[in-house]
């Protein structure tokens, strides 16, 4: 590209993006639309690559030299006398920086090394904001370069051509031969004996600065079926090229021809950034949660790095999601129908933009939306008792959930929590009362149980009986009227009425079975003699204590 990479910077650059954005208009139009229409911001400022720059390093042998330059990497020969080049070459994949443009071109050529024109052909790859194009171009100095309608991906085997007709005009072909797409076109510019012959990989740079614009990692491009005049490269004096950097560091280096003379390879060494970001998760802890966890991550890079390309993460080993930002949040979901209960392993890890990636790192979130559950033993919902009672309250939660944390109970209205599964509440003897207990439990979670309740009446004073006198005729139905008065229960069991005679001998028993506290009633009793009797009246609460007093009266038969 020699000193045609005056125009090349700025008019290569130009053509490669009109070639995409206007493949079908000829080179004319292309450059025309392209120079009124790409924005500035994507464009260096012109571009060469002088013979200054190439500087003899270290002189291997009479036949062949290492020559040291800040663009090229390669072959090539000097002295007149060439007439065709060839080579084929696999299109490297290069790796786009989002902090600066880089480029990297890969030609055969005549001329360029100690001769103003030049006749070239090859690919070009930029990357710019991440992103990476390909093109393909030609160019016969002192005409502009022309852009190539070919699509070029990485992987692509390409083979290239220049072929000196030697009246001033030249046959350059390009192959694309995984896509079997091939361009051929004949350019004059009134070169008759072509002083030098190339095989490159290369780094433009500015025609106005002279600074070399960054150099792409394209790894390792490998060359093969390389010619000079029809005969490989080992069959000349040639030059092997290393890039190197103004400060003398290598950029990419040139490995020596293979035995067919004919193939070699270039392996970049881009300046870059080799330490991975660092990423930090917050807004989570090791406790348990009934709500939705957010998750911030948020990755930094190293000073001088390159940035933050990207985050990456994935739950429970699921399938990775990557967001293009240096920060973003993960939601853990707490549904209500407890389908993201358990444990929850968030991991991840960012990238620069040089393609640094972290080491993955995890952190739990535990998520529990199930109340435990909690029963109560030792009496049941609406017993009577006649002593104190203990009621024992035990909690358990679901297999591999939180845990529970406490029981919280009212007894009579006040309120009392008490940590972990299990507690045991008394229910006092005294005074008499009906007590109402309402539980719940609480696991680690947060969760709380519905609340359960159960009413134990507890009564230890037995009922008090009362009875009426009364008189009737022998044969005839006398009313026995009686009373079971309680402190407690509504209603008294058992109770039963007994009749004596004057001997105190039990002539009539009646059962009565249950009946209401605090209410006379009368009972029907036919004697067979007349006398008198005795009757008294036994009953029992609810609780099953038996009558304090029995209630007795005097029964008069005519």
């Amino acid at each position: 590209m020699g000193e045609a990479m005056r125009l090349r910077g700025v008019a290569l650059v130009l053509i490669l993006f009109a070639a995409a954005m206007f493949p079908l208009l000829d080179s004319g139009q292309a450059l025309a639309h392209a120079l009124q229409r790409l924005p500035p911001a994507h464009l260096p400022a012109g571009g060469s690559h002088p013979i200054e720059h190439l500087h003899r390093r270290l002189d291997r042998s009479s036949s062949w030299s290492t020559i040291a330059s800040q663009n090229w990497a390669g072959y090539d020969a000097t002295g007149g006398g060439f007439t065709s080049v060839t080579a084929s070459w696999v299109e490297p994949p290069i790796q786009a920086s989002y902090s600066t443009d880089t480029y990297a071109g890969f030609w055969v050529g005549l001329d360029g090394d100690g001769s103003s024109p030049v006749e070239q052909t090859g690919t070009m790859a930029y990357g710019h904001n991440g992103s990476v194009s390909y093109y393909a171009w030609y160019e016969t100095y002192p005409n502009p370069p022309i852009s190539i309608p070919m699509t070029v991906s990485p992987g692509d085997e390409m083979t290239g051509t220049v072929t000196s007709g030697g009246t001033g005009s030249f046959t350059l072909t390009l192959v694309d031969d995984t896509t079997h797409h091939t361009f051929t076109t004949t350019q004059t510019n009134g070169v008759t004996a072509p002083f030098s012959a190339e095989v490159i990989a290369e780094a433009p740079t500015s025609s106005t600065s002279g600074t070399v614009f960054p150099l792409a990692d394209f790894g390792s491009v490998s060359f093969t079926n390389c010619a000079f005049n029809g005969r490989p490269i080992s069959t000349f004096a040639y030059n092997q090229i290393d890039m190197v950097s103004a400060d003398n560091v290598n950029e990419a280096a040139t490995s020596t021809l293979g035995t067919d003379g004919a193939s070699f390879s270039v392996t970049s060494y881009p300046a870059s950034d080799t330490t991975p970001p660092v990423t930090v998760a917050s807004g989570y802890d090791g406790a348990w949660h009934n709500s939705a966890v957010q998750v911030t991550l948020t990755a930094t890079d190293n000073a001088g790095g390159s940035g933050v390309k990207s985050i990456t993460y994935s739950i429970d080993g699921g399938a990775p999601t990557t967001v293009d930002t240096a920060a973003t949040q993960v939601t853990i979901g707490a549904p209500a129908d407890h389908s993201n209960d358990g444990v929850h392993t968030l991991s991840f890890y960012s990238t620069d933009n040089d393609g640094n990636q972290e080491t993955a790192k995890p952190v739990t979130v535990k998520i529990d939306t199930t109340p435990s559950t909690v029963s109560a033993s030792g009496a049941s919902d609406g017993a009577w008792l006649n002593h104190a009672a203990t009621i024992t309250l035990n909690a358990a939660d679901t297999p591999g959930a939180s845990g529970v944390a406490s029981i919280g109970y009212t007894l009579d209205g006040v309120n009392h929590t008490v940590a972990g599964a299990s507690t045991q509440v008394v229910l006092p003897a005294s005074p008499n009362a009906t007590h109402t207990l309402t539980y719940q439990a609480t696991d680690l979670a947060g969760n709380v149980s519905a609340d359960q309740s159960l009413s134990v009446h507890i009564d230890t004073v037995g009922p008090t009986t009362a009875v009426k006198p009364a008189s009737g005729h022998k044969g005839n139905a006398i009313a026995l009227k009686c009373r079971v008065s309680d402190n407690l229960s509504p209603r008294a069991t058992s109770v039963t009425l007994t009749i004596r005679n004057s001997h105190k001998k039990v002539v009539k028993t009646l059962k009565l079975g249950t009946e209401k506290v605090s209410a006379w009633y009368a009972v029907k009793w036919t004697p067979k003699a007349k006398g008198t009797y005795r009757y008294t009246v036994y009953a029992k609460d609810l609780a099953g204590n038996k009558q304090a007093k029995a209630g007795s009266a005097k029964i008069t038969v005519k």
